[in-house]
């Protein structure tokens, strides 16, 4: 038991070895190294009935934090006109989406859509809103979708969650059609803002299971039928000591609120949302000129990484 929640030790998921070199500790969680093949993991790790008892409140945390909108972002459009050269079926599969706004973006821009999304509150907003997504409160092991019946499947900040990344990743396979896309974003645990940081990183919470570099993502990839067709290191926020862990533990929440929530409420943006959202859009796309260009030396520093891989 750590601070009343219940856990158990975990063998690296990837490689399967026991032992590990300790980095840290916080919040009474260890987060150590694999000797074997240098992935990063939360030992001991919760039980998955614990991280349910976590995304029970998961869901009200987010979207009172951070609401957003339906609204297609820059970057979602952005994103999609990339993946239109692996469009054949039509069809993509977005895990873990939440109120389906990539989904949205994605259906807009005349895909057929489908989501997995474990919180139950999630899926049941999605589906008030009548967005017409297909959106199943299902997890990806679990589903019953045909296999080769997706052209795209995207994980956006999920396969950190993951307690058994390769199962997932090889069901991902199976569900993508051959040379078919899968697409990643996920914390980068070799970037500036975790070597400032370190454990006070706001990402270094007990529900992220793995943390990946841009070898480590390869190695696990290829593991799993994929060929890595291109790495990104991108970012170099958020620059947060944010403790979600501890917050959960004192208040309840695992999210707080964001700036544009705080001025939404004072009425300063209410009326100008959209365009600072594009004008963000852009302003970011020249901040990640430098860490894009380092990506392509094979120097890989921003806090998340994008990886583009195809199904063999």
């Amino acid at each position: 038991m750590i601070k009343g929640w219940r856990v158990r030790h975990a063998p690296c998921m990837v490689c399967g070895n026991t032992d590990y070199n300790d980095l840290w500790i916080k919040d009474e969680f260890h987060y150590v190294c694999c000797y074997s093949c240098d992935l990063v993991r939360v030992n001991p790790q919760l039980l998955m009935s614990e991280v349910a008892r976590i995304y029970s409140v998961g869901y009200q945390s987010k979207h009172e934090f951070h609401p957003g909108s339906q609204i297609a972002s820059p970057y979602h459009k952005g994103l999609l006109e990339c993946m239109q050269s692996y469009r054949q079926l039509g069809r993509i599969l977005d895990v873990g989406c939440f109120t389906g706004k990539f989904l949205s973006a994605a259906k807009e821009a005349g895909w057929q859509v489908s989501g997995l999304e474990i919180s139950k509150e999630a899926v049941q907003r999605a589906t008030r809103d009548q967005l017409g997504l297909d959106i199943r409160q299902d997890t990806l092991l679990r589903t019953d979708f045909e296999t080769e019946t997706f052209d795209v499947v995207t994980m956006f900040d999920v396969v950190e969650h993951f307690q058994k990344p390769l199962p997932n990743l090889k069901k991902a396979a199976q569900l993508l059609r051959p040379k078919g896309l899968l697409y990643i974003e996920t914390p980068n645990f070799n970037s500036i803002s975790c070597y400032f940081l370190g454990k006070n990183w706001n990402v270094f919470f007990p529900w992220h299971f793995y943390y990946f570099n841009a070898r480590t993502i390869r190695h696990t990839l290829e593991r799993t039928g994929f060929r890595v067709m291109k790495i990104q290191a991108v970012d170099i926020g958020p620059l947060s000591r944010f403790n979600a862990f501890r917050n959960l533990q004192n208040s309840g929440n695992i999210s707080r609120m964001n700036l544009a929530k705080r001025l939404k409420n004072r009425g300063l943006v209410s009326t100008h949302l959209r365009s600072i959202r594009v004008a963000y859009h852009y302003m970011r796309n020249i901040k990640n000129i430098p860490f894009k260009a380092l990506s392509l030396l094979g120097i890989h520093v921003g806090s998340k990484l994008i990886v583009w891989a195809e199904r063999l």
